[in-house]
């Protein structure tokens, strides 16, 4: 296999220079945040370009480096469905949910809830949600410190304890504001070396065409059936980012903007870096499967990773960059995870801050208060991830990437479906988001406990769940009595949605049926092979073959529709008036004088945005002007220059911004 030259103390210095200047903008980061408004929601002063800037690096992680390159390694440019399934969930951010969730005037991505539903929900979905996010916050931590373990050589849990105390450190003192700050610095820091990566990969290929004619069959078709990227799951990325972008990260930034129109300027901002950002961090895979189609096992075991294919980001790009750069690389793929995880120590410290202990402990607590109390619950969460992914690190085994879609993924979606939802449904009765998350973290235990993905995939999983739940959200609200505005019109538009959604899941079983695994007799026929099913497969090929089966399905379903349709659903009266004084506020656009006060001033944090992430800029392009102190060919002279190029442009850019005078 081809030699591999892994980092040298020259790489060691940058990746240590780089947590350094994590550390030191957080701590500059603290002259923004006066109380918890500053601290957990930059004050409705973020500027868009900035939040959206931290919304797009908060939404991958190195797993894109290397699951998500590997993918691309494998099956081509049907992968880029998974990241464009990004850029249509913001599509419905700017158009719909950035406004609505600005309107909601929120300290936290929950706060709403007692408004819109009752005080209960609320705190069942802050106390639901919050461990699952920590868990998933540790999954994040631990499969950085696998892969920075591997190409560093230095031992597992110290990069756990050391990543995770430098991310705590920055987000515990600088709160948002840090974290959209960091956030900034670290797409500034990795664009120029990822879109070097993309060119010299490009270069060493031949040059577009030759990557297009010399690349494997069905490698630039939309949907790679072989490979498993099939048209069902590029229908459900969609969907998941849909989710995805419209609560959690995304409604934070969002409500954290001065007004509707900047709200919605971040949904855009991030759709576009969603756009583009394929092109820029998957290119190189597809470069390396033509320039190295055999990828040997010792090459994803020097990164510590499952297979050949997820190391052949860093594989071509240690080959094609010299030292120095390679550090630079690697704390950008740092970066990657380290936004993910801010944002989640920020977001869910509000939750517990504002949405548990200021509602239920300490009632009435003033603002500069609740900042006390969030930096100290940031330093709690963040102990705990770090606990919880050295716990993973003595699990022998753990699949972390598998681990990651399944704690995220299926146990977090229940929880958005009321969360999102609610924005624009009015129709909901304020038990139904109990059913929500029940029934879908029930079904995604399940599913998820059982490794059912190994046997029927994730779309399974998701063309199950996300129907179900949409649904149980939606129909009970057509069912309510004529005195609180029900009618025989709603009732039978309920009756269409379930009569739909049964015929929807009979004709999916269809598929699943004729997705059976077969094998192949000595005359060559295809059949069901028996010995090899689980249950669940079991009992789909047993109703598919039987016609009273299917016909006791029908007439069951059908009983079932007109009696669920005959009830007659009474909303609580003081909910429901509480839920149509909470729709007027959000058809009352935000009036920025009136709620924010007549000296609120959004200019001067904008500036102060750009100053420091230029004079941050400008000083990294120094430092790495010392690169060239080391022995370098001609070649990786002019690859350093343009990588030095590139991040002092973008400093005295920022800079100029910066110095502009406020009108």
């Amino acid at each position: 296999m081809q030699d591999l030259e892994l980092l040298t103390r020259l790489d060691y210095y940058v990746v240590a220079v780089y947590m350094v200047i994590m550390l030191t903008v957080g701590v500059v980061m603290v002259r923004f945040n006066k109380d918890a408004d500053d601290y957990f929601k930059g004050g409705n002063k973020l500027p868009f370009w900035l939040a959206g800037l931290s919304l797009f690096m908060s939404s991958f992680s190195s797993w894109t480096f290397t699951g998500g390159v590997g993918k691309t390694y494998e099956s081509g440019i049907s992968i880029f469905s998974m990241y464009w399934g990004a850029v249509l969930g913001l599509g419905f951010g700017y158009f719909v949910f950035a406004k609505r969730w600005r309107r909601t005037r929120s300290l936290t991505i929950l706060e709403y809830l007692s408004e819109r539903y009752d005080s209960r929900v609320h705190q069942f979905i802050s106390w639901a949600n919050t461990p699952v996010t920590i868990f998933q916050c540790a999954i994040w931590l631990y499969a950085l410190s696998i892969f920075l373990s591997a190409a560093t050589l230095i031992p597992v849990t110290y990069v756990i304890v050391g990543c995770g105390l430098v991310i705590l450190v920055y987000t515990m003192i600088g709160g948002l504001w840090g974290v959209c700050i960091t956030d900034s610095l670290q797409f500034f820091i990795l664009l120029p070396i990822a879109v070097m990566v993309m060119v010299l990969s490009l270069m060493e290929v031949g040059g577009v065409g030759e990557l297009i004619r010399q690349a494997p069959p069905n490698y630039w078709t939309p949907f790679n059936e072989a490979a498993g990227i099939t048209k069902l799951f590029v229908v459900f990325q969609f969907v998941n980012g849909f989710f995805m972008f419209n609560s959690g990260g995304g409604a934070q930034r969002y409500f954290s903007a001065m007004n509707e129109r900047e709200a919605a300027k971040i949904a855009g901002t991030g759709a576009i870096l969603c756009f583009i950002g394929p092109f820029i961090w998957l290119t190189p895979g597809m470069a390396c499967r033509v320039l190295y189609p055999e990828l040997g096992e010792t090459v994803a075991q020097a990164f510590g990773l499952a297979k050949p294919s997820e190391a052949s980001y860093v594989f071509i790009s240690l080959k094609l960059l010299p030292h120095g750069m390679q550090g630079v690389l690697i704390a950008g793929i740092l970066a990657a995870t380290m936004s993910s995880v801010s944002t989640f120590y920020n977001m869910y410290s509000a939750v517990i801050t504002k949405d548990i202990i200021g509602t239920v402990f300490i009632r009435n607590a003033d603002s500069k208060r609740l900042h006390h109390i969030g930096i100290l619950v940031t330093l709690l969460m963040g102990l705990a991830t770090i606990l919880i992914a050295y716990f993973y690190s003595k699990l022998p085994g753990l699949g972390v990437f598998d681990l990651l879609i399944k704690v995220g993924s299926v146990l977090g979606i229940p929880v958005a479906v009321p969360i999102i939802l609610g924005l624009v449904y009015r129709r909901t009765p304020s038990w139904v988001p109990y059913a929500v998350i029940v029934v879908g973290m029930a079904v995604g235990a399940v599913f998820a406990f059982g490794n059912w993905e190994q046997y029927l995939g994730y779309e399974l999983f998701h063309a199950v769940l996300y129907p179900l739940l949409g649904v149980i959200y939606v129909v009970p609200g057509m069912l309510y009595d004529d005195e609180h505005g029900g009618s025989d019109r709603l009732r039978n538009w309920g009756r269409v949605i379930l009569y739909i959604f049964g015929a929807y899941l009979f004709a999916y079983g269809i598929f699943l049926y004729g997705n059976l695994p077969g094998v192949q007799d000595p005359a060559g026929a295809l059949s069901v092979d028996d010995e090899g099913l689980i249950w669940i497969q079991r009992v789909i090929l047993g109703f598919y073959r039987s016609l009273p089966a299917m016909a006791a399905y029908g007439i069951v379903w059908v009983v079932l529709v007109e009696v669920v349709c005959r009830l007659k659903i009474v909303p609580d009266r003081r909910t429901e008036e509480e839920v149509k004084a909470f729709f007027r506020k959000m058809d009352r656009p935000v009036d920025v004088k009136a709620e924010m006060g007549v000296d609120f001033d959004q200019t001067s944090a904008d500036l102060s945005s750009f100053r420091i992430l230029g004079i941050v800029m400008v000083i990294i392009a120094g430092l790495m002007s010392l690169f060239f102190l080391t022995e370098m060919s001609g070649k990786e002279v002019a690859i350093t220059l343009f990588g030095l190029g590139g991040n002092l442009v973008i400093g005295l850019a920022m800079l100029y911004l910066g110095m502009r005078k406020q009108a």
